[in-house]
């Protein structure tokens, strides 16, 4: 076991190193300018750095002048540095990456490059976190865990914004830290001393404020941790073990265990659904840490609310109240963007609908630039076989657990999957909402939920790696541990193939027109 121990870490720092490697490669290849809002990003960090606080106000979008540009591709003779200078609507963006980003310009003298290198340093973080997150979540199947990183790191789209001037790769890392710090305190044994977690919680979503809008929801993810600790405790106390009893009821109704056959708790009164029955175990849990509950989500937000209260307070006085986030000054300063009722009327709703799916579908995956550069259609349909069998492995994974090894998830278990399912929900959310107005529809948005995204194709492909196992351990059981890479080396080689392949050919056509 210690020799596949080193194996699985050997395999972390490969995916690591071609992380690095092909990131490296976007953030020298790509064009300058050549990734979404990029001009922008760069002129909030140039203003820092040279002691100006960004204001979002009129003048900051030219919306024919930023038309030509990525029609034409940046061209030297129409992107001047004085023109470029003027590009500054993201100004409204909360103040973190800049800061820090402000630190790497000086010492650089202001490089494109040395401030791409920055962002795709972040990303590394994402890539790590994803591997011990994937690891708490599913401790026996460390392939999934690494076949979710390895994903992680190879997504075309992923790694090209990560290798671009974004604040994108600090809301990412923000995301992928506090999960895994979230899910490591759920795990925290029942005396074990709080404090400090609360306190690096509430920094955690405190940074998230000062960072960007689209990672607000770590507030809520805070909060539903601290509530679920509880029950996770109360699951794992070896004096009665009340919460596994709901879990035994869920068993039997799955397997139609005759009733003379089932659990005592099912004998004794506990008859309705299974809501009916946890609500029974865990309601009184709740009740009585109620208090507690709310007195450390006190201390979390109040830490949180240190931070972002102070930039809400600034953007009052700027903006005006209660224009706290800067939105409506940014919504009233981008004349001319695209509006999603402006589409609607020009194509009609089944085409929008339609348009709306496939191009977000596909800039999840890879539309490199400011969405000029679509993959081939034949990698698109290859990654929708890759989902598809995927989603074959989870179906089929959760049929045998039933009906094989006739066991239900851990408590931990739901508490992680729940914690991540609000991840989904919440990116999800906010992609649409943003969509209501603007006509947006940009795969990369998704990539706050990323994580739990990554986590499931991963568990699912690994599924078949695992059936494979099985099929060893009886035929050639000394080959059977080794199946635990396979789910990483299939993302890392295809997707690698591929990023080698839109480095090779489709980047460098982003090139100025001239």
């Amino acid at each position: 076991m210690m020799i596949h121990e080193r194996l699985r870490r050997t395999l972390l720092c490969a995916i690591l190193a071609a992380y690095g490697l092909v990131g490296g490669l976007y953030v020298v290849v790509t064009p300058a300018w050549q990734a979404p809002d990029e001009p922008a990003h760069y002129n909030y960090v140039r203003q820092l750095a040279a002691g100006d606080w960004p204001i979002m106000q009129m003048g900051d979008w030219d919306n024919a002048y930023l038309e030509e540009l990525r029609s034409r591709q940046f061209p030297p003779t129409l992107a001047t540095p004085q023109r470029l200078d003027a590009i500054q609507y993201e100004d409204h963006q909360p103040p973190l990456y800049y800061l820090l980003a402000a630190g790497v310009y000086r010492l650089a003298d202001g490089q494109l490059m040395a401030l791409r290198a920055f962002s795709l340093l972040l990303g590394a973080g994402v890539v790590l976190c994803t591997y011990a997150i994937g690891r708490l979540l599913l401790p026996k199947r460390p392939g999934a865990a690494l076949g979710a990183a390895a994903l992680t790191a190879m997504i075309p789209q992923h790694l090209a914004i990560l290798a671009s001037v974004t604040n994108d790769a600090l809301a990412y890392l923000l995301v992928a830290v506090t999960l895994l710090v979230c899910i490591r305190y759920l795990s925290l044994p029942l005396r074990a001393p709080l404090v400090r977690w609360h306190i690096a919680i509430g920094l955690l979503v405190g940074l998230a404020l000062v960072t960007k809008v689209t990672v607000y929801f770590l507030a809520a993810v805070a909060v539903l941790t601290l509530m679920l600790r509880p029950l996770v405790v109360l699951a794992s106390r070896p004096a009665g073990k009340v919460a596994s009893k709901a879990f035994s009821i869920a068993n039997a109704l799955a397997q139609a265990i005759p009733k003379q056959n089932r659990p005592e708790p099912m004998r004794s009164g506990m008859k309705r659904n299974l809501l009916g029955s946890a609500r029974r175990v865990y309601m009184p849990a709740l009740r009585r840490s109620a208090g507690d509950v709310a007195r450390r989500a006190a201390v979390v937000l109040a830490i949180a609310l240190a931070f972002g209260g102070l930039w809400w307070a600034r953007n009052s006085v700027v903006y005006g109240f209660p224009d706290v986030m800067g939105l409506t000054q940014h919504d009233v300063v981008v004349v001319g963007q695209l509006r999603t009722a402006e589409r609607v009327a020009q194509v009609g709703p089944a085409a929008y609908w339609q348009g709306a799916l496939q191009t977000t579908y596909n800039s999840f995956w890879g539309q490199i630039g400011w969405m000029a550069r679509p993959l081939p259609g034949w990698a698109y349909e290859r990654i929708g076989w890759l989902l598809v069998g995927a989603l074959a492995g989870l179906i089929y994974d959760a049929l045998w657990w039933a009906r094989v090894k006739k066991r239900a998830p851990t408590p931990k278990q739901i508490s992680i999957g729940l914690l991540l399912g609000l991840t989904g929900l919440a990116a999800m959310a906010a992609y649409v909402y943003y969509n209501f107005s603007f006509y947006q529809v940009q795969g990369r948005y998704l990539f706050t939920a990323l994580i739990p995204f990554a986590l499931l194709v991963s568990a699912g492909v690994d599924v078949w790696a695992q059936v494979l196992g099985r099929w060893l351990r009886q035929w050639r059981p000394a080959l059977a541990p080794y199946t635990d890479y396979l789910t990483a080396l299939l993302f890392l080689v295809t997707f690698g193939a591929l990023n080698l392949w839109l480095l090779r050919f489709v980047v460098p056509t982003l090139a100025p027109l001239g």
